[in-house]
């Protein structure tokens, strides 16, 4: 996946969220966390909404993830809500 966020939870734990394929014909809404010690990747709950090129932080123990594009022209593509 391309355009995807990568937040960092810890020293090796990461979450991996939203994208869009190669190809430009996929937009994912998944969601992963990424244990670099262990090696290991766990699929986490999807999001609402597929989105790439969008913006994520934690807080409180909440990932949070704001804008991005969707599929459309850029009237109906850029998203404007979490």
């Amino acid at each position: 996946m391309n355009y995807s966020t990568m937040t960092k939870i810890d020293k090796h734990k990461f979450i991996i969220a939203g994208g869009i394929n190669s190809d430009a014909t996929s937009i994912s809404n998944k969601s992963y966390l990424f244990d670099a010690e262990k090696n290991e990747v766990l699929e986490l709950a999807a999001m609402n909404q597929e989105r790439y090129t969008h913006f994520a932080t934690i807080f409180d123990g909440f990932l949070y993830v704001f804008g991005g594009r969707t599929y459309g022209t850029d009237e109906e593509a850029i998203l404007s809500h979490c």
